[in-house]
């Protein structure tokens, strides 16, 4: 009998997937489909350790079983909403980021980074489950701790976020990150940096509630964080240097080398 796997998409979608192929199969075939012409990138987690008390397995069982002898299921959706709250962080396990073509980079989690106290100029792009571009004077755990803190007024139950590099505003057309990719007003990031500055008691600022189309993987600083109010998951970014090294097909398709 063919290995089941569980996947977690974040963006474009938020779904919950069992299917039959690997990881790098799976990535290959979601973003480009089975027919020519269909290409989108991805981003996903692996689902590992005992799944039986939020997936049921009877229904698994089921709709694998209808397959002809021999046949492999690509993707059978599990679920289409709320699919990150429901999955337990705990079976949360390696991440991966898909470019259009296929190609996929694995991430796997590590324990968060630390940042300097006086930092308190971040980017966060939201992925799931939603995608707000936003700024914050919280580095990413106490971000993702603010974002699910059941006392706060608006807040999520579990959320995924990509760290983005700032750039220098006051130069950023000297920095390389800017336009379509990043941002489309840097004077505008800036001001609204400057609003957390003068406020008391506010820690996040929408710059832009529909962005995301896509992201440049190039962007990403630290990582790739998911998480609640009490746990965070870590997926640090590898670094030029050893994505020029070990992962050159990955990064040329990303656009990143």
């Amino acid at each position: 009998m063919q290995n089941v796997h569980l996947y977690l998409t974040l963006f474009p979608t938020e779904s919950l997937i069992a299917s039959h192929l690997n990881p790098q199969a799976f990535a290959i075939y979601m973003a480009t489909g089975t027919k020519r012409g269909s290409s989108e990138p991805l981003t996903f987690i692996e689902i590992t350790g005992d799944t039986s008390h939020f997936i049921d397995p009877d229904y698994l069982t089921t709709e694998l079983g209808k397959l002809p002898e021999g046949r492999i299921k690509h993707s059978l959706y599990l679920s289409i909403y709320r699919s990150l709250e429901e999955t337990p962080l705990a079976n949360l396990g390696s991440l991966y980021l898909v470019t259009h073509d296929g190609r996929s980079l694995c991430l796997e989690p590590s324990d968060a980074p630390e940042f300097p106290a006086d930092e308190n100029k971040f980017l966060y792009q939201e992925l799931c489950p939603v995608r707000p571009l936003v700024v914050s004077n919280l580095n990413p755990v106490a971000f993702c701790q603010h974002m699910t803190n059941p006392t706060v007024k608006i807040h999520l139950p579990k959320i995924a976020f990509v760290h983005k590099r700032v750039v220098d505003l006051d130069q950023w057309s000297e920095s390389g990150y800017y336009g379509g990719h990043y941002l489309a007003s840097p004077s505008h990031v800036k001001s609204c940096f400057q609003s957390l500055d003068k406020a008391t008691g506010k820690y996040t600022k929408v710059i832009g509630r529909s962005r995301l189309q896509t992201f440049n993987y190039g962007l990403i600083d630290s990582g790739v964080y998911v998480g609640d109010s009490q746990t965070v998951r870590f997926y640090p970014m590898k670094s030029r240097e050893e994505l020029n090294n070990k992962h050159y097909a990955w990064a040329k398709s990303a656009q990143i080398l």
